[in-house]
């Protein structure tokens, strides 16, 4: 037998290969008359049916044979089921199959009334099911228990929550992943159901009218002289040097008379000039060897060297005066006082080098001197007051989100105005929520709450309660859906909760809540390490439009986010005086920690209750849960309120501001450098004397820097006298960092170059 299996195999192996080799041969041959040009004819052999065609009789014969047939061994008959049918059979009804035994069910019609053709199978995926018939539920015992129990459990407080899968299969035989329970203390939702997000008593008041202002006219204001003014309060200011050099915005608010109540104000500041003082050198050098010649050097000799250089940097217009000036500063050979050639032109002009020399002058200081530091320390502006505008103009296009715009066509047109109490400011608190997208790991807002107050003085002690008005709006995670019920329990709460589809929609509510509102204070915590920066990721990421509507400027490019100290959050919020109370309180207070859990039980002595954020999406299990993260957003913007208000935040951070003449949005994020900085900016202008530029140093130079500036560039020191007789040195180092020193009775000895210079304030 393996003799005759064996040559039946070697037949079949040789005639195969016989197959093969005529196959190639053939086809090379009809390759070969391809190439010649020979036309070829293809045959194509008539393709026959895959499908067996039988009758009906036929057909339901071979079911019973295959539903009789047991090929599954050992199952019990709890395995496999062979039900008899072809695939195409799927859609037809189950009844019309026999059962086991082979008996027909002649209740029904036949299952196969034609055979099935790929066509009919088209045809009949078009076809309308039939409607399902309506189910009394009341029949069903089971299903009535059931719901007996629900309705008995209505209005208790689930003592646990169990996460949501992330969502439900398609396939319904697929094994459901058991995601673990996550417990709630008890006593943490025994505030559901209070009266959260009510205002306090005495402080519930309706958002005031909105103020409809004339742009046709701006509200003017008698001045000392009895010429026509605009007078307002600044509060921030804001310079963009790159794209519109020489400009400085102001804003502020202002009274309107019609209205009876102030209105946010921007004023734009323009044609603020660039100033230069050039040092005359006693004797005309070689630039380029250094050889000093016996020719002495004039002003008018200094005069017609930097007009020719003023050809070559394309300065094409600028003035020039003689002014004597005090210098008191760590470079050699400057001496203490002499005269100087003042340089003053536009600031559309680009800057000279600061380290420019010439052959009749040694030094030009205030190369690099900003806008915004010129014109505070030119008109004597001192932080936060009241300013006289003369001659003011109209703004012919908006360049801000403020109610009232206006227009100052030069710096000198800008007076202080003294002995004037500060208006009322309006102050948001806000807090948010956000859940980590699994996907892109990025956080996402999911809820956030803020707390207004409209008339919020400065001067005086905080409001009770510190908030008049509040809102609420809630979105959800991608992978989560809103309770069933959710709407109702918002209307049966009766508070101000708006119900975002989306993140974009919640976005997009928050802005426009920004812009109605207007805030000139915005109160958060850690909101310039965290809040701000998601918010306006999220903004960039959801395509919101009108970004800049979370300041006061209008814009169309947002800054980059991301970088250190915060410079994109302050430059988008720009209008408006941001207050991080973790940074006032490190400031402030002493504490272990200034997370906001840690400020509230030390200066308000509350505790606050947290969720963790990979458990937020559990609180969507039902409205109950999802109004209580609502308490929650709402309860930590109510604290962070109390807690700038608990350290009088606002009052000693003016205070602060116009003892230093700084910019009071730098005070709030705590620059205490940059306070004292201004404030010997200010008391050296004062008296007359040409304070050092800020060094600008190039990449190669950086790591020199740390070891050699705060080690060898001392500037000087400075006596400052708060009365006449006591006085305190003060060294500065590279108008960066300062560091006091013991009385010195103006009498130091500490370095031979310095300089000790009385300066009394």
């Amino acid at each position: 037998t393996s003799q005759g299996r064996r040559t039946h195999t070697d037949v079949s192996r040789s005639k195969r290969e016989k197959r093969e080799k005529v196959g190639r041969k053939s086809a090379l041959e009809q390759l070969k008359k391809a190439k010649m040009g020979e036309k070829i004819k293809y045959e194509v052999e008539e393709i026959t049916s895959v499908y067996e065609e039988v009758d009906e009789e036929q057909y339901s014969k071979m079911v019973r044979e295959r539903q009789e047939d047991d090929w599954i061994i050992d199952d019990d008959g709890t395995g496999y089921v062979e039900d008899g049918r072809e695939i195409f059979d799927d859609d037809l009804n189950d009844d019309v199959v026999e059962n086991n035994k082979g008996k027909p069910n002649h209740n029904c019609k036949s299952a196969v009334a034609k055979p099935n053709t790929i066509k009919s199978l088209f045809m009949n995926s078009n076809v309308k099911r039939p409607a399902e018939k309506d189910v009394d539920l009341s029949k069903d015992d089971l299903l009535g228990d059931i719901l007996q129990d629900l309705h008995a459990e209505v209005g208790t407080i689930p003592s646990r929550l169990k996460k949501k899968s992330l969502g439900s299969p398609m396939n319904p035989f697929s094994i459901k992943p058991q995601m673990p329970k996550v417990f709630f203390d008890s006593v943490i939702l025994y505030r559901i159901g209070t009266s959260w997000g009510q205002e306090e008593e005495g402080g519930a008041s309706e958002a005031p009218a909105e103020v409809q202002v004339d742009s046709s006219q701006l509200p003017l204001f008698e001045g000392a002289g009895g010429e026509q003014v605009f007078r307002f309060y600044w509060l921030d200011a804001f310079e963009d040097p790159y794209s519109q050099p020489g400009v400085v915005y102001l804003f502020g608010k202002v009274w309107i008379d019609s209205a009876k109540s102030h209105v946010s104000c921007c004023v734009t500041v323009r044609s603020i000039e660039r100033t230069m003082y050039i040092l005359p050198r006693e004797y005309v050098i070689n630039p380029k060897t250094g050889e000093v010649s016996d020719c002495p050097v004039g002003m008018m000799d200094v005069y017609q060297e930097f007009n020719e250089l003023s050809e070559k940097f394309k300065i094409m217009k600028f003035k020039s005066k003689k002014v004597e000036k005090n210098y008191a500063f760590e470079i050699p050979d400057v001496p203490s006082q002499c005269e100087y050639l003042e340089v003053r032109y536009s600031a559309e002009f680009p800057a000279l080098p600061s380290d420019i020399k010439g052959a009749t002058f040694s030094h030009v200081f205030g190369t690099n001197t900003s806008s915004l530091e010129h014109f505070l320390l030119s008109r004597k502006i001192k932080g936060p007051c009241w300013l006289d505008i003369q001659t003011p103009q109209l703004n012919s296009q908006p360049v801000s989100w403020c109610k009232v715009e206006a227009v100052a066509l030069r710096s000198d047109l800008v007076t202080v105005v003294k002995d004037l109490s500060p208006p009322p400011l309006t102050v948001m608190s806000i807090s948010l929520k956000t859940t980590q997208n699994p996907k892109t790991h990025h956080n996402e807002i999911v809820s956030l709450a803020a707390l207004i107050h409209y008339q919020f003085h400065m001067d005086k002690a905080p409001p009770k309660p510190p908030y008049q008005n509040h809102f609420c709006v809630v979105s959800k995670p991608a992978d989560c859906i809103f309770p069933y019920d959710f709407k109702e329990a918002v209307r049966k709460k009766n508070g101000k909760v708006e119900i975002a589809a989306t993140e974009r929609t919640l976005l997009g509510f928050f802005l426009a809540k920004m812009h109605k509102i207007d805030p000139d204070v915005l109160v958060g915590h850690d909101i310039f390490g965290f809040d701000l920066e998601v918010i306006l990721q999220r903004i960039n990421v959801c395509k919101v439009p009108h970004w800049s509507k979370i300041g006061r400027l209008r814009r169309a490019n947002m800054p980059k986010l991301g970088g250190r100290g915060a410079f994109a959050e302050k430059n988008a919020t720009c209008g408006r005086l941001v207050c991080d109370v973790e940074i006032s309180a490190k400031e402030l207070i002493r504490c272990k920690s200034y997370h906001l859990t840690e400020l509230a039980a030390q200066v308000l002595k509350t505790e606050r209750i947290t969720v963790p954020q990979e458990d937020i999406k559990n609180l969507y299990s039902d409205s109950a849960h999802l109004l209580y993260l609502l308490e929650l957003t709402w309860t930590d913007a109510k604290l962070i309120l109390q807690i700038m208000c608990e350290l009088n935040v606002l009052p000693l951070a003016l205070q602060i501001t116009n003892i230093a003449g700084n910019v009071m949005s730098r005070t709030l994020m705590g620059g205490r450098s940059e306070r004292n900085e201004f404030l010997l900016l200010h008391a050296f202008h004062d008296k007359n004397y040409i304070v050092p530029d800020k060094p600008s140093f190039k990449k190669a130079q950086l790591e020199m820097v740390k070891t050699h500036s705060y080690t060898h560039n001392f500037v000087s020191m400075i006596s400052l006298s708060c009365c006449s007789t006591s006085t305190a040195c003060i060294h500065q180092s590279s108008r960066s960092s300062i560091s006091a020193s013991p009385l010195c009775r103006g009498k130091c000895t500490t370095h031979k170059k310095m300089r000790c210079v009385q300066i009394y304030l």
